[in-house]
């Protein structure tokens, strides 16, 4: 490993075999999350976009929107997944993004969406891990219950 900050050629050529096996998929998403090297890379990106902002406001602007973007590149799969912990925290860092937009009533509502999930994990102390439901195993395709009810029951019904 090379000193904090940086990386050495290794570190380089260690990240592109990873990235090759994540490509031909001899490596899940997971694994690789979980590599050193991808936590070093990671820490270095974080710090270089903590820098940015001081140096111009363009700069501040284009970190703003790659937050903004990673925000929602994290909500998705959240959604699709029905992975309930992660829908739950991103829906916490969204209430400033709403407040700072001037959607007072999205923020507010997610407040209180936040709050009744909070009790429905302490009366319902089951398996909170999925709020969606699935047809298959596929992961990147559950539907969320509103929607799912909406198919599988109102759909019928407005077609005769």
């Amino acid at each position: 490993m090379s000193a904090p900050g940086t990386l050495d050629r290794l570190d380089q050529d260690h990240l592109t075999s990873l990235y090759s096996a994540l490509l031909n998929q001899d490596k899940k998403t997971t694994e690789v999350a979980e590599e050193q090297y991808v936590k070093q890379l990671s820490q270095i990106i974080s710090q270089l976009l903590d820098q940015a902002p001081e140096q111009r406001r363009t700069g501040k602007l284009w970190v703003h929107n790659i937050r903004q973007v990673s925000l929602l590149q994290c909500f998705i799969p959240a959604e699709r997944t029905g992975d309930w912990k992660l829908h739950l925290n991103c829906v916490t860092e969204m209430i400033p993004h709403f407040h700072a937009a001037g959607h007072l009533p999205y923020a507010k509502s997610a407040r209180l969406h936040l709050i009744q999930m909070e009790a429905l994990e302490k009366t319902m102390p089951g398996n909170m891990s999925t709020h969606s439901l699935q047809k298959t195993d596929t992961s990147l395709f559950a539907v969320q219950n509103h929607s799912g009810v909406e198919t599988t029951q109102i759909r019928p019904l407005n077609s005769s």
